[in-house]
């Protein structure tokens, strides 16, 4: 990591509030993550708290290499009280927990209740010694409320992007303020080229997600827009048995170390509960549905499952008499 960088880390202390604030295309959250990550450098866990923190690990997955497994992550509630309750959950031992759903809850919630939630969880985290750490984009919220949200943070850091540098400043309440702007080269921070099997897996992920996303709002459209969104979900199961069938090619060539019995077992427990789950599910729904063709549907799938619980259970007592 850049000097730099590795600079501003440096100053903001244990228990600091920071505030990163940038347009839409400044890199604040690429800015954050950095943060993030020297924090895993220094051997701290740090945690994300977001309401859609799979794309925030996707890139932890890809370049935080042996410190993935020291970020803590969680879907962020729309409950205030429930969202001090994941906050401290998430929060303990860690360096920095990193929140990004202001401009989304305030669509939805009282600006002013969440800002005095997000006061009150920033001097709580304080007190614990991890650091509440948000990105916004001043150009989205009321200027009272954004001076408001400044208030709030310790640290204040504004961040742009100029061609391949990442540009910032940084004021520490209440005095210590640096007008100049510093820069950080971005081929001095990003991590080495990713591989095949890296863009698979997160493409896979986000796939998955965008295909059960459009099918649990079919109803909510009108019957044009329920066909587009049938199609869009379609797709989106389609690009995963692309992205599938690559990361197939690409994991039988790869030269990796045999894994251990307990991890060969333990990946087979998991399958193996989901299995269990859908073959219950779609049971249910056999006997629930209304419609005789979808019974028929719904209990040859649960079948199925079973067939696949089936071969799990073949699968771990190879792994067992091994």
């Amino acid at each position: 990591m850049a000097g730099e960088f590795e600079n501003i880390f440096m100053k903001i202390g244990i228990g600091d509030s920071v505030l990163v604030e940038g347009s839409a295309d400044s890199g604040k959250e690429f800015f954050c993550r950095l943060l993030l990550r020297q924090g895993l450098d220094a051997d701290f866990p740090v945690a994300v708290l977001s309401f859609h923190p799979e794309a925030h690990i996707a890139w932890f997955r890809e370049y935080a290499g042996k410190g993935l497994g020291r970020v803590r992550h969680a879907e962020a509630p729309d409950n205030l009280t429930e969202m001090g309750i994941a906050l401290k959950e998430q929060a303990k031992g860690c360096r920095f927990v990193y929140i990004d759903f202001f401009e989304i809850l305030s669509a939805k919630l009282d600006a002013s209740d969440i800002l005095d939630a997000i006061g009150f969880n920033a001097k709580k985290l304080k007190a614990g010694k991890a650091s509440l750490m948000q990105a916004v984009n001043p150009e989205s919220i009321d200027s009272r409320q954004m001076a408001r949200l400044r208030e709030i943070f310790d640290v204040v850091i504004e961040v742009k992007r100029k061609g391949e540098k990442l540009e910032y400043r940084y004021m520490k309440h209440p005095t210590e303020f640096d007008e100049e702007w510093h820069s950080v080269s971005l081929g001095e921070v990003v991590v080495p080229r990713r591989t095949i099997t890296e863009f698979c897996r997160t493409a896979m992920e986000f796939e998955l997600r965008n295909a059960g996303h459009y099918a649990r709002n079919f109803h909510k459209f009108d019957e044009n827009g329920r066909k587009q969104l049938f199609g869009l979900s379609q797709a989106s199961s389609r690009h995963f048995s692309d992205c599938a069938q690559l990361l197939q090619r690409e994991v039988e060539a790869m030269k990796v170390s045999p894994a251990s019995d307990e991890e060969l077992l333990k990946i087979l427990e998991e399958g193996m509960l989901e299995e269990r789950v859908m073959k219950e599910r779609y049971n249910e729904y056999a006997n629930e549905s209304p419609d005789e063709k979808a019974r028929g549907i719904f209990a040859r799938l649960s079948g199925e499952e079973k067939a696949h619980e089936l071969i799990v259970e073949e699968l771990k007592g190879k792994i067992k008499k091994e």
